[in-house]
């Protein structure tokens, strides 16, 4: 017996949440690094690595932070049928007595 569709709709949300936070981490923590180098006059190179990784996190931050809203919409979008369904069938029975 497999997942449902809701369970791994949540753990794809949430482990794309995860993802999407540490490279925002790594992101910060890189820009900073950047910034603090090109201050103190350090050699190209590593600014340019530094610089580098902060850019390549950032996107990949943004791309996670948008994959999690499609995935939200659509658990929501779930939920919202499933709460139908089940108002639509509590209707239905009640008129049976």
């Amino acid at each position: 017996m497999g997942i449902s569709e809701k369970e791994r709709l949540r753990r794809q949300l949430n482990e794309k949440h995860r993802m999407g936070h540490s490279a925002l981490w790594l992101a910060g923590v890189s820009g900073l690094y950047f910034v603090l180098m090109s201050v103190t006059g350090h050699p190209l190179g590593p600014m340019l690595l530094s610089g580098s990784i902060c850019v390549t996190a950032g996107v990949q931050a943004l791309n996670k932070r948008r994959k999690v809203r499609a995935y939200q919409q659509k658990l929501n979008s779930l939920d919202s049928k499933e709460k139908e369904g089940a108002h639509a069938l509590s209707a239905g029975t009640r008129g049976i007595t």
